[in-house]
């Protein structure tokens, strides 16, 4: 198979009801499916796949190993030259992935193609590919604008791994998604990793998904709150050069200590701050991998620096709903 697609698993049954017809309808058909169950325990997800859609390959594991680890064991299994992560709570339009194939078979710099997400009724854009903050921070283009005004096909900083392509190449250059980071900004510390290796990233307006927006973990979970105030700053520890770290500091505090007010508006700075304080705790191994990654580096500092987006503190405020910053952050 040319290409693989993973769907990550837990106590979705609902969603698999949706997700999975319309993985069968696709229009492109040279693809495996593999449903990786992270240790269900609220449903019968694994006998219903199994029942309902013999054509899919189902990894079940043991334990709940989040986001990253859950992927993490599709690949081990996957053989496709592209490999494809989509969320359970998501419907592929019929010929998504022919869209998302074609945009990576005609761009061999771009090691991540990042699909059009959309709101479940398709009249909002959830992200038109993914952006990065100066504070090391990712978050989704034109998030809740009108869906016809989203930005044409073109490149962009990062994907969503709700609905994303990897080029295999790719993978074996950089790495995939940090089991550490086990949910929340693992789609951001890889394209971070990705850029600064000098791979590109483009965005496929044609291929669409529609998105039921924070139907796993709410946009203001207690984990939400937790993972993503640890895991945004350890992509910084992991990735941003000490130039930039020290350039943008002031930025990072500030955007810490807001989202620090945003947290405790909606009853969750206790996570929040748990998150804050887990990170420092763990930012050993962090900065280890650190050594690695920017000794691995292909792209000239200002060069990257170009490639990241001020702050967008209005943004922030008037935003509701959702399920907050690209990588699930707060």
């Amino acid at each position: 198979m040319k290409v693989s697609v993973i769907v990550l698993n837990w106590n979705g049954r609902a969603h698999l009801e949706h997700c999975l017809p319309a993985l069968a309808g696709q229009s492109y058909r040279d693809f495996e499916t593999i449903v990786v169950d992270n240790a269900s325990t609220r449903d019968d997800s694994v006998e219903f796949v199994r029942a309902r859609f013999p054509w899919a390959r189902v990894v079940a594991l043991s334990e709940n190993r989040g986001f990253s680890g859950g992927n993490l064991a599709g690949l081990e299994v996957a053989v496709g030259d592209y490999v494809v992560l989509l969320n359970n709570d998501t419907r592929p339009e019929p010929d998504w992935l022919e869209r998302l194939v074609a945009c990576a078979d005609v761009r061999p710099g771009a090691g991540i193609v990042a699909a059009h997400l959309l709101s479940w009724d398709g009249a909002r854009t959830d992200s038109a590919g993914d952006g990065c903050r100066v504070t090391g921070r990712g978050f989704a283009r034109h998030r809740g604008g009108d869906a016809a005004s989203a930005p044409e096909s073109g490149p962009c900083f990062g994907a969503c791994a709700g609905a994303a392509l990897y080029r295999r190449e790719l993978i074996e250059d950089v790495g995939f998604l940090d089991a550490e980071f086990f949910l929340n900004f693992e789609d951001t510390d890889l394209s971070v990793r990705a850029r600064l290796r000098g791979w590109q990233a483009w965005f496929c307006r044609e291929a669409r998904v529609r998105h039921r927006v924070s139907a796993s973990q709410g946009a203001w979970s207690p984990w939400n709150a937790f993972y993503g105030a640890r895991n945004h700053l350890w992509v910084c520890a992991k990735n941003m050069p000490a130039w930039l770290l020290v350039k943008y500091a002031p930025l990072t505090l500030a955007e810490v200590i807001f989202l620090g007010v945003r947290a405790a508006r909606h009853g969750r700075l206790r996570d929040y701050v748990r998150g804050l304080v887990e990170a420092l705790r763990g930012l050993g191994p962090q900065l280890a991998k650190r050594r690695v990654n920017l000794a691995a580096r292909r792209v000239a500092v200002r060069e990257f620096d170009r490639m990241l987006s001020a702050p967008d503190p209005a943004a922030w405020w008037r935003r509701r709903a959702g399920r907050g910053d690209a990588g699930g952050g707060a």
